[in-house]
């Protein structure tokens, strides 16, 4: 099942070692280390729609573990959410919305962020396999999120060929090309009886208030 993750593994630290005339060797490259923890620092999209969003979150890998947990206080009541993690450097906000219209919709969170790689959803351990079970707020806009899974298993299948580039979901070049370090989780989803604006464009993968952007936090590192 991890013949791929390991080969490629093996490839990098193999091919990272010259020899030093003694019998020696010495790893200019080595396989990247992806644990650590994150705190993840939610702020608000779209509040003039969505209202406030208040949370907290983190994201930890050890010993082959991923473990995401949010707790979210504050959101639209009694709607659907999911979550996901992009790899880019800093939020989407009013720089990137294109059509001037004072909202981030979906299309315009895609072109700042690109595809998405993790869905923070029912299973960690691959993309697919848990994407239809995502949190739910309740009357008051609160849920919580705790999931656990192989992050060993996530990156073989980060990893795989990419079959459909049309799903919404892009995989991994390389080890090298995913870090926590610049990446960011978005949560979508508004009460169905929200009113909409018709400029708002999505992607099409979601029903119209499913895909609509509410928050973006940042994963920030820490040494604990």
């Amino acid at each position: 099942m991890y013949y791929r993750l390991f080969m490629i593994l093996f490839f990098v630290i193999s091919c990272g070692q010259k020899g030093t005339g003694e019998g020696k060797s010495l790893t200019f490259y080595k396989s990247p280390s992806f644990e650590g923890n994150y705190e993840i620092v939610f702020e608000p999209l779209n509040e003039d729609i969505s209202g406030d969003f208040d949370a907290w979150g983190s994201l930890n890998v050890k010993n082959n573990i991923i473990n995401v947990e949010i707790d979210v206080k504050k959101s639209p009541h009694d709607s659907l959410h999911h979550q996901n993690l992009y790899t880019v450097e800093r939020c989407p906000d009013l720089r990137d919305d294109l059509n001037r219209d004072g909202i981030i919709d979906e299309q315009e969170v895609t072109k700042k962020v690109g595809l998405i790689l993790v869905p923070i959803d029912g299973d960690l351990s691959e993309q697919m396999k848990g994407y239809d079970s995502h949190p739910q707020s309740n009357s008051v806009g609160a849920y919580k999120y705790q999931n656990s899974g192989s992050f060993f298993e996530l990156l073989d299948d980060l990893l795989k060929i990419d079959t459909d580039e049309h799903d919404g979901f892009k995989k991994l070049i390389n080890l090298f090309s995913l870090n926590l370090k610049k990446s960011v989780i978005i949560v979508f989803g508004v009460n169905p009886g929200t009113y909409l604006p018709d400029t708002i464009n999505t992607n099409g993968h979601l029903p119209f208030h499913e895909s609509f952007p509410i928050a973006c936090g940042q994963l920030i590192s820490r040494f604990d």
